[in-house]
């Protein structure tokens, strides 16, 4: 159940959930910026969007309560830590986020948290461009550290994806998430971080994917996965063949013999795993 709009005159309404989440999440993403200042609107404005709504608070804990067990063992950790001090406290300041980030998955619909998101880190990428430190080599933006940086743009362009495939958003919107796209890449270069292009490319990779594969019909996916199978098997066996396996141990690189330690050396069996 999600937060009605509050109606002001007959032309315009405001979703006071969706602008309490923006400001709590615009907090955490300049928080290099503001410091102390971005944890006390968090606060705020996760603690009116948590107390708002009680009954829809107490049912979103309620129900994803196992994301709340590793805070509740950050607190234990507290009974035999070397520095109980700060580790109550850290525990503490992960439970409240936790709680905070469970509940605007309740208060707001999907559609709405990723167009928050994408504005929210929209504007991190922004700022960065105008304002940002330039360490060296290598982009720093408003973070501090080309990392960070990466990893806020890693996330952004995943997000600008999610928004350019939405066919219910609005055009310029989409627009706009398009151009994000198009950023990204070149930020993602001058960042200079390995990691994040190798964590971004296989999730494109996964989202085209499935935009690709959501046209198709149950018979047409399972003839996908059927084919991939076999043209996996196939290059299983090949490999198999070209490094001189003993016979028996391949056998058109889907189901062969395990070794002796009951693993499977052929790319073959992980792509019949996989499917």
């Amino acid at each position: 159940m999600n937060a009605r709009p509050a109606t002001i005159g007959n032309r315009f309404t405001v979703d006071l959930a969706a602008i309490m989440v923006f400001l709590a999440l615009s907090a955490l993403v300049l928080n290099a910026m503001l410091g102390s200042l971005a944890a006390l609107v968090f606060i705020a404005c996760g603690g009116m969007l948590a107390v708002t709504n009680i009954r829809q608070t107490m049912d979103s804990v309620i129900r994803w309560w196992i994301v709340l067990l590793l805070p509740v063992y950050c607190l234990l950790t507290a009974l035999w830590s070397q520095y109980p001090d700060n580790t109550l406290r850290y525990g503490l300041q992960l439970s409240f986020t936790l709680v905070v980030a469970v509940v605007m998955t309740g208060r707001l619909s999907t559609t709405m948290l990723m167009r928050v998101l994408f504005v929210v880190y929209a504007i991190g990428v922004v700022v960065s461009i105008l304002i940002g430190n330039n360490g060296g080599s290598a982009w720093l933006g408003i973070f501090g550290s080309k990392n960070a940086f990466a990893a806020h743009i890693a996330v952004f362009v995943l997000i600008a994806v999610a928004i350019v495939s939405d066919r219910n958003g609005h055009f310029l919107l989409r627009l706009a998430a398009l151009g994000g796209v198009l950023i990204s890449g070149p930020l993602l270069i001058l960042a200079q971080s390995a990691g994040a292009i190798m964590m971004v490319v296989p999730c494109l990779a996964i989202i085209v994917l499935v935009l690709l594969t959501a046209r198709l019909s149950l018979y047409q996916k399972a003839l996908f996965c059927s084919t991939d199978r076999d043209c996996a098997g196939g290059t299983g066996a090949a490999g198999c063949h070209g490094r001189r396996y003993p016979a028996g141990r391949c056998s058109g690189g889907v189901r062969q013999r395990p070794y002796a330690d009951g693993s499977h050396r052929t790319l073959g069996n992980r792509a019949e795993l996989y499917c």
